[in-house]
């Protein structure tokens, strides 16, 4: 009986209909040499400020993205600016002074002056240089600030560029170049005889002109001591 009744079972379940399966999905391998990047992600110009102001850890790679490679002019001019004000630092350097050499807006490249300045002698003074360079820019705006940034950071041999500016067509930046250079000397602590008041050449109106560059060149030998 009981094998009557196990062969009973056995018919009644093969006549049921087989229960479905789930075929499984083969694995991906994905190349990750072949994968396009994805598009860097980037916030408004409000949240950015934001970000810094409350957070810079977290805001930082941010704010670097922001300053190398936002397609908006005036993110990228932000960032920088925030960089060089909350996250003073050798890497910040680095990313303001490629800004001042490679970005083509000059509002940008004036924020990287700005910001390589503010940065302080040790920081910012390795890229004396590229302030230098920047004193050519064909934007005036660029020039006057790396003035105001080698005045803060620049090395002694920049002097001699400062100098050159003193002749500069326009009185106004002439004037900010003389004080960029006497700051410079005070900062290093070179001391220098300069003529008497009474042999400083003046114009038929009057006024004093601007003294001559190698006044202020002939400062280059005593700034290097300083600064050793």
């Amino acid at each position: 009986l009981a094998a009557l009744a196990a062969l009973s079972v056995s018919a009644s379940l093969s006549g049921q209909t087989p229960a479905p399966t789930i075929e499984q999905a083969k694995p991906r391998v994905v190349d990750p040499a072949a994968e396009a990047d994805l598009p860097p992600s980037f916030v408004a110009d409000d949240e950015l400020q934001k970000l810094a102001d409350s957070d810079v850890a977290a805001a930082r790679p941010l704010l670097r993205r922001t300053a190398r490679s936002s397609p908006s002019t005036v993110s990228r001019a932000l960032a920088v600016r925030l960089l060089g004000t909350r996250d003073p630092g050798t890497a910040t350097a680095r990313i303001c002074a490629r800004a001042l050499r490679v970005d083509i807006e000059p509002v940008v490249r004036r924020a990287a002056a700005e910001c390589v300045g503010r940065l302080g002698p040790d920081v910012g003074g390795p890229h004396t240089p590229e302030l230098v360079a920047a004193l050519l820019d064909s934007n005036l705006d660029v020039i006057t600030m790396a003035g105001w940034a080698l005045a803060n950071v620049g090395d002694a041999a920049s002097i001699g560029a400062l100098a050159t500016l003193t002749h500069h067509n326009d009185e106004r930046v002439a004037r900010l170049f003389i004080g960029y250079a006497e700051r410079m000397r005070a900062r290093l602590g070179l001391m220098y005889e300069a003529k008497p008041e009474e042999t400083v050449e003046h114009d038929d109106k009057g006024n004093r002109l601007v003294p001559s560059g190698i006044v202020l060149t002939t400062q280059a030998h005593g700034l290097d001591l300083a600064a050793s």
